[in-house]
């Protein structure tokens, strides 16, 4: 409301429309209409999720009570919540839970686009290529570096389902604009969510924002997409920790290395994950055995020879490979191109392989390495080591900036980065794993109308590189802490994990404008 005027306006987790303004003095019927549908609405209409309740706990922080597939789980702890400040956007919230008899498990609640299938039929899926391909040892052995889920479901309102269209009771209102809503005005740091990455001296950390800007398109409006999308859940058995909060570097390379063996089986099996982070790779202390590294979030997991890709990109932005940002590949020889005479036409058609999840590996590596301090040696340079971060981390992950430093393996030294010194045998590692990526992205790509998959199986190097026993004995002691701050940034909402991104620009929500 302003002044006279109002506008309506609808959100849900896959667009967000607003009516034209309409002067309420001289045409109240719309907001009549509107108090009047408020007033006589049952609570499920408007929004109430029956699912989840508040429990009568008098501590903080609020615990919640969550139905999954007919069973009852308490929440202990928030994991992750990060995603869920975007008002269109997978919604993704994480919880430490208990049942009703007091075991542990973690709970994820998402809203998945519909044209993705859930996670466990996902997991079906590439456990029963593996096992017809690679045989009963590959499925036991990666099944014990996945994440094992114990319930699971399409969640259902009033015996429907809970989707974004039904939001809408199936209907797509008449739009005559689109607009972008973009955030502009800055909050305090308190109130804002944070990323386990984020201290004020590694860039501007002034605030977030809240206010928004209209954007409104006056030249052919572009055709009305709406992303659908339908609300899932599901409860895993293991809670590990991520690699975002694992404090030894010698945990973090033995989680690499059992993530190296889980994606050898998965590639060799004919699939691609397309979303490895440090917010899904998991180090799982187990009081009996040694620290066992796991995976999970297989929502973006495809099979290679899948003709299908989706409209939009997949995968975290800080780990993307830069040829799957980008999406083209940066290795075609060129000579190749010329002796075939097929021009650009002929060129490979663009699609994720198993080398950009071993990028994607890699960058997990130097993310630590540039996030986190030794607790026993200083760094050398942290102004050096902070304009690294934001070179690398925050900018679009189509920079060329990131995709030269891969070809630049000679830059990874302490001196050069600002790091500790004591990192050195880490970085020593990393750039043996650059180097082995240039190589096979050299080789693999040397065809120029067809990529050389088996040329993109290196992950006996990477195995070779993350186990070298002088490597690990150095880094055994080292205990990560994270970037010294010049002052506090406040973490009131216990909120961490960056969301992978559907597309690259995400600080920008797709709205619409609807006719009344």
């Amino acid at each position: 409301m302003q002044n006279r005027d109002l506008r309506m306006w609808f959100a849900c987790r896959g667009v967000i429309f607003v009516t034209e303004a309409v002067d309420v003095f001289t045409n109240p019927d719309p907001l009549v209409r509107f108090f009047a549908s408020i007033a006589f609405s049952s609570r499920t209409p408007l929004g109430w999720d029956p699912t989840i309740e508040v429990t009568g706990s008098p501590s903080p922080p609020r615990q919640y009570e969550i139905t999954v597939n007919g069973r009852k789980f308490t929440t202990v702890k928030n994991l992750a919540d990060y995603s869920a400040d975007s008002l269109v956007s997978r919604a993704t919230r994480v919880w430490l839970v208990k049942d009703e008899e007091g075991q542990k498990f973690v709970l994820k609640d998402v809203w998945m686009d519909t044209d993705r299938l859930p996670e466990h039929e996902i997991r079906d899926n590439l456990l029963e290529d593996v096992l017809k391909k690679r045989g009963p040892n590959d499925h036991r052995k990666l099944s014990n570096h996945m994440l094992t889920p114990r319930v699971f479901e399409r969640m259902k309102i009033n015996d429907m389902d809970d989707t974004t269209p039904r939001m809408m009771n199936e209907q797509t209102p008449a739009t005559s604009s689109i607009f972008k809503l973009t955030i502009t005005t800055p909050t305090p740091d308190s109130s804002r969510s944070s990323h386990p990455s984020e201290t004020s001296s590694q860039g501007n950390r002034s605030g977030t924002s809240k206010g928004t800007a209209v954007q409104i398109q006056t030249k052919g409006s572009p055709t009305l997409t709406l992303r659908s999308k339908y609300h899932y859940r599901i409860v895993f058995e293991e809670h590990g920790t991520d690699l975002y909060s694992e404090m030894s570097l010698h945990n973090v390379f033995k989680t690499l290395s059992d993530l190296v063996d889980a994606l050898e089986i998965i590639h060799r099996s004919g699939w691609v994950h397309r979303d490895i982070s440090c917010g899904n790779v998991y180090c799982l202390h187990d009081p009996v055995n040694r620290p066992r590294g796991i995976v999970g979030d297989f929502e973006y997991a495809k099979r290679c020879d899948d003709q299908v890709e989706h409209e939009k990109r997949t995968g975290t932005s800080e780990f993307m490979a830069y040829e799957a940002a980008s999406q083209r590949y940066r290795y075609l020889d060129r000579h190749a191109r010329l002796t075939s005479g097929l021009g650009l036409s002929g060129q490979a058609k663009f699609a994720h392989n198993p080398l950009h999840d071993l990028e994607s590996l890699w960058w997990i590596l130097l993310y630590i390495i540039l996030h986190k301090d030794d607790s026993a040696t200083p760094a050398q340079n942290p102004q050096n080591r902070n304009l690294h971060v934001i070179a690398l981390f925050q900018s679009d992950p189509r920079s060329l900036v990131r995709g030269d430093f891969i070809a630049d393996s000679w830059k990874l030294t302490s001196d050069d980065t600002g790091v500790a010194r004591s990192f050195e045998p880490a970085l020593k590692v990393a750039q043996g794993l650059s180097d082995t990526l240039l190589i096979a992205y050299t080789e693999a790509e040397a065809g120029y109308t067809v990529i050389d998959r088996e040329k993109c199986m290196v992950h006996h190097k990477f195995h070779s590189l993350l186990n070298d026993e002088k490597t690990l004995e150095a880094i055994k002691d080292i205990k990560l802490v994270p970037v010294v701050e010049d002052s506090a940034v406040p973490n009131s909402s216990e909120k961490r994990k960056q969301p992978p991104c559907d597309e690259i620009n995400v600080p920008q929500k797709r709205g619409r404008t609807s006719s009344e």
